[in-house]
Order: structure tokens, then C-alpha cells, then sequence
């Protein structure tokens, strides 16, 4: 009897496990606008994506059947792009992004999910790649912003009328937030450095840079003129000893230049909305070749919390990680590395079930990344693979609904697409 029993418990754990790897990404639009960083969904229907039109500037587009036709509302903003967007299922919601002097960065707001209205607090230069809806009329963005060197989240409570900006304690920059106790006081921090690699990637004239990732960039002009771009493969980099010995006379020595971080992984939270912070991880390289930064963070409560970020080994080749934290921070544990490629999203609908995504790339740098996706249902103990691979798609940002996931990603050209995940009936 108790063989009977072990055989029973083991085909329902494999069919479990086969289960939860059953489903499909497929694509569901291109070209709905030149970029696309946001995306969220309240339903398995409905939802909202972000980003910005060549010639028109920024864009926020709503469905309501599944991405089967999209409607573009208007935001009436002249500002550059919005590179992410939180709409909740009261339809509180806030999109945000990327501002430069002459089209500054402001935030749009909703209460109804149809009409939003522009902040009345722009800041002049801004990147903001992290917002969020806390409740009713309290909304919070992470990134950083001028005047004033801002470095941190801003936070308002009568959907942008007015603002309140705060600054977190460390000197990497602020990418991403989490925001799990349903207030503005209560906030844990991600983000991070990586080396400058502007000399690596074909920018169209007349355009600047903007980095969302080690290995991606916004290309953007004053004109509104948009493409995501990534750096051309040069091969695994090694570092070079230069010979100083020479036939002329020694020169006194010159006192080398203090080293430089090239690489920074941070998390920091507060209870007290930045009044003070509590640095929960903080990882720092002075090597350009190796090191570690964070992307998106996700904390179901004070205690349970992920972090997903993209490092670099000293031969040149890129990794993915996920941490987790079973208290508050205190300690983390790495849960999955992916080589060749990144972990760029990762959205926790509570402290068992969650959702990561990323992508690989070809080992000789050639050819189109493939997206993957990583679902856990045990808290990150494992994550299995789900769906499938995604040609030529590499994950930007994920929204969960129910058995439904929606991403949006860019391909090998720049060029920004949507797509769906379906469980199998």
C-alpha cells in the first residue's frame, strides 16, 4: 500500500510540473507605436501599454478584448516617452518616463483608465522606468530627475497636482520599486551601475542615448524620433598590460586616478517614506569586465521579496540572476542564473506565485536573442521554464492576470512588439 501510494504522489507531482510548463507565447502585435516599455493588465482582457510614436511623442494605448484592437487615449503631454505605466482595478493609474531639456518629462494620471491628465510638477531632465499605484490617488515613480540632482522615488497623493521628492541613500541609481504594504511609507529600492558602452552602438545621427540596459538604449531626438538600439558584439574583451619600458630617461610616476565603479548592485528600503533607509544589499566592482547590477524588484510584503538583475563574467559573457529574501533583506539567496543573456522583470502575485522574464543571446553575439519566460510556484525554488521560447523577442516588462501574461519586448532591429502567454485548456 505504501508503494501504491509513492507511485500515486509521483505521477501527480510529474503531471504537476508538466503542467505548469504547458501553454504558448505567441505574438500578438508589432508596430503598434515605435517603442513600448509599460505594460499592465487588470484582467485577462483588459489593459494599457506605454511608449511613444515617431513625430508624436509619447503614447498610451487600452484594450479591452485582448489585445485584439488596441485605442490610443490621449495624454495631451509633450514630453518624449513614457517607458512605463500601473493602472490598478479601480482604474487609479500613472505612466511615466523620459524627459530632456525642452520636452520635459511629466507624468500622466487617471481615475477612470480613459482620460489622464498631465503632473503639474515636470521636472527638466528625468528617467523613470519604475511606477506604481499604492492607493487610491497615491502613486510613486523611481528613477532619477533635475533640478536638484534627484536620485530616488517621487511620491504624490492628488495625482500629480503636487509631489513630493525623495532621494535614497546611496550613490547608484535608483531604477525600480516595490511598494507592497499599500502606502507610499513603506518601499524597497533596486538599481544600480554598469559600465558606459555609448562607443559600442550605431546611433542615427541627430540622436542621443539613453541607457535602459547594459546592453540596450533608447536612441531618441528632440524631433520625437525613437529606436532601441543594443551595442555591436566585439567579442569576449580581456584585459591588456601595457608595456612601459622605454629607451628614454624614467619620468617620476604619476599617481594613478582613483578607481572608479563600473559595476553596482543596490537594494535599500524604508518604512517612513525615505526619512531614513536600511541598505539591504550593496555590491560594488572597479572591474569594467565583470559585475553585477539590479533590474526589477518585487516584494509581496515586508518580508518576501525578489530582486532580477544582469551581470558580466570577466570573459565577456552576460548572465541573468534572481535573488530572493525571506526577511526583509536581511539575508538573500540566488535562485536562477541564466547565462548568455538577462533577467529584466519579474512580478510576484504573492509570496509562492510569480513570474520572470528575460532573454538570451546568440554565444558569438550574432543572429536574434530569444525571449524566455520563468514561472515558480513554491516562492522561486524552482522556476520553470514556461511557454516556450519567443524568437526574436527580448522581454522589456511583463503584467500578470490571472493564468494570463502579457510582455512587451523589442526585437533584433529595435523594433517593439507585444505578446501574450495562454495556459493550455
Amino acid at each position: 500500500q505504501m508503494m501504491k501510494n509513492y507511485l500515486l504522489g509521483l505521477i501527480i507531482l510529474i503531471g504537476f510540473s508538466c503542467a505548469l510548463g504547458q501553454g504558448n507565447w505567441t505574438i500578438i502585435g508589432r508596430d503598434l507605436a515605435t517603442i513600448l516599455g509599460g505594460v499592465s493588465f487588470i484582467s485577462e482582457t483588459e489593459g494599457w501599454l506605454s511608449g511613444a510614436a515617431n513625430g508624436y511623442g509619447p503614447v498610451i494605448l487600452y484594450t479591452n478584448n485582448s489585445g485584439q484592437n488596441w485605442t490610443q487615449q490621449n495624454t495631451q503631454l509633450d514630453t518624449l516617452a513614457f517607458l512605463a505605466i500601473e493602472v490598478n482595478e479601480d482604474y487609479n493609474g500613472i505612466a511615466s518616463g523620459l524627459g530632456i531639456v525642452g520636452l520635459a518629462s511629466g507624468s500622466a494620471y487617471t481615475t477612470d483608465g480613459q482620460n489622464w491628465n498631465t503632473s503639474k510638477t515636470n521636472t527638466y531632465v528625468a528617467a523613470f522606468q519604475s511606477v506604481g499605484v499604492a492607493a487610491e490617488n497615491q502613486t510613486w515613480q523611481v528613477g532619477t530627475w533635475a533640478p536638484g540632482d534627484g536620485n530616488g522615488f517621487l511620491t504624490s497623493t492628488d495625482n500629480g497636482l503636487t509631489d513630493n521628492k525623495t532621494n535614497w541613500a546611496t550613490n547608484a541609481l535608483a531604477r525600480y520599486g516595490s511598494f507592497p504594504a499599500g502606502n507610499l511609507a513603506t518601499a524597497f529600492l533596486s538599481g544600480g551601475d554598469f559600465p558606459d558602452t555609448s562607443a559600442n552602438y550605431d546611433v542615427p545621427a541627430g540622436h542621443s542615448l539613453y541607457h535602459i540596459r547594459h546592453n540596450l538604449a533608447l536612441a531618441f531626438s528632440e524631433e520625437k524620433t525613437y529606436k532601441f538600439v543594443r551595442p555591436k558584439y566585439t567579442g569576449a574583451q580581456k584585459a591588456v598590460k601595457v608595456n612601459v619600458n622605454s629607451r628614454f630617461a624614467p619620468r617620476p610616476p604619476t599617481p594613478p586616478p582613483p578607481p572608479v565603479v563600473q559595476w553596482w548592485a543596490a537594494v535599500q528600503s524604508t518604512f517612513d517614506q525615505g526619512t531614513t533607509w536600511n541598505t539591504l544589499f550593496n555590491q560594488t566592482s572597479f572591474d569594467p569586465l565583470a559585475g553585477l547590477y539590479f533590474n526589477q524588484i518585487s516584494f509581496t510584503d515586508n518580508n518576501n521579496g525578489w530582486v532580477v538583475g544582469q551581470g558580466q563574467y570577466d570573459n565577456g559573457t552576460s548572465y541573468g540572476v534572481i535573488y530572493s529574501t525571506t526577511n526583509g533583506g536581511q539575508n538573500w539567496t540566488d535562485q536562477l542564473y541564466v547565462l548568455n543573456g538577462e533577467i529584466t522583470d519579474i512580478e510576484m502575485t504573492s509570496a509562492t506565485n510569480g513570474w520572470a522574464a528575460g532573454g538570451v543571446f546568440p554565444a558569438n553575439g550574432k543572429g536574434a536573442f530569444e525571449g524566455q519566460f520563468w514561472q515558480t510556484t513554491d516562492g522561486g525554488n524552482t522556476w520553470t521554464p514556461t511557454g516556450g521560447d519567443l524568437k526574436d523577442f527580448m522581454a522589456l516588462s511583463i503584467s500578470v492576470a490571472g493564468d494570463v501574461v502579457y510582455a512587451v519586448g523589442v526585437n533584433n532591429l529595435g523594433l517593439s512588439s507585444v505578446a501574450k502567454y495562454t495556459p493550455s485548456q
